[in-house]
């Protein structure tokens, strides 16, 4: 993968013309089963709440849901976000990034709510301690981000590649396979350590992806990302090379395509095709693969399901859910 094309200067175009493109919110489904049950655990009645990196404001609907009768604003780096949040949500109000400092006053909120943030912006510690500053003392900061952590099936593969484990423009460590916006990925005992200087405790930790969710995203990912992480051109020695290959192989051969067809709605591609019989009749011979995609999609969601309710508190995730109380 190419080195990150994003610095601390152009942090804000950078992410305004991925949102021109139409970034998509991706806040449905397992995704926002986990993060319901997180902040879930939150003990205390939350009145006003923080969402920082808000983008399109694509959790607010759920943050409206577990927060009932909640104040929520929310805040984000890109202009293009902002306006269209503030758009598609005109009772909030939403507020532009000065700089990498939140333009709002300090202990204003019971709770601030961060989803996949951290990993994007330039300065850490500023970042970290600007959430501490926001967070009312006895509030609560919800962090969710990429989880740098020895034993998930993510980390494994990022032990069979040449640089499995690369370093950011910024010298930090992340995985080989990451989005270009991504600067780290930290382990849960780093990231709690650095909380601890701006007197944020953990609260609760929990974790996600440790192996069937890895599989399940993976497998309905793009074939482009599924070639390039499991590359066997890539591997650090031979017997590495075979089980990359052999991954390779399988994914591209059977899950990938199988989840495609179990995500894709193929009676509105039929509905929507009117002036295209060879189209149609296309659409039409993928229905047999289409019901044979249902046993094995409905399989890996369970199962990724099953790992999320039993395996949470599980430290050998990709993805990491900190609770933080600031005393």
């Amino acid at each position: 993968m190419a080195r990150l094309a994003v610095s601390r200067d152009n942090l804000r175009q950078f992410y305004d013309a991925r949102y021109s493109a139409r970034h998509p919110d991706e806040r449905g489904g397992l995704a926002a089963k986990r993060v319901k049950d997180a902040l879930a655990a939150i003990p205390i009645r939350v009145r006003t709440l923080l969402d920082y990196g808000c983008g399109q404001g694509g959790w607010l609907p759920l943050l409206s849901q577990v927060f009932p009768g909640a104040r929520i604003t929310g805040v984000d780096i890109s202009e293009v976000a902002i306006s269209r949040a503030q758009e598609q949500y005109p009772e909030q109000q939403f507020y532009l990034m000065e700089g990498e400092t939140a333009p709002l006053a300090a202990e204003s909120f019971d709770l601030v709510f961060s989803y996949h943030v951290l990993e994007h912006v330039y300065d850490l510690e500023k970042t970290v301690a600007d959430l501490a500053r926001l967070v009312r003392t006895g509030g609560y900061l919800c962090i969710i981000f990429p989880c740098g952590n020895a034993g998930s099936f993510e980390e494994k593969v990022t032990n069979l590649i040449k640089n499995g484990k690369e370093k950011s423009i910024t010298q930090e460590t992340r995985f080989f396979y990451e989005d270009a916006g991504h600067i780290r990925r930290m382990t849960s005992d780093a990231i709690i350590n650095l909380c601890k200087n701006d007197n944020l405790m953990v609260f609760q930790e929990f974790y996600a992806h440790q192996f069937w969710g890895a599989i399940n995203w993976l497998s309905k990912s793009d074939a482009s990302l599924v070639r390039e992480f499991f590359d066997p051109n890539k591997a650090v020695d031979p017997w590495a090379k075979v089980k990359l290959g052999g991954l390779r192989f399988f994914f591209l051969n059977l899950l990938t395509p199988m989840m495609h067809l179990y995500s894709l709605d193929l009676s509105a591609q039929i509905r929507q095709t009117t002036n295209n019989n060879f189209k149609k009749y296309f659409w039409w011979c993928l229905l047999p693969f289409k019901v044979v995609s249902w046993p094995l999609g409905m399989m890996l969601d369970m199962l990724a399901t099953l790992e999320w309710r039993y395996h949470k508190y599980d430290n050998n995730g990709s993805e990491q859910y900190l609770l933080l109380q600031k005393i």
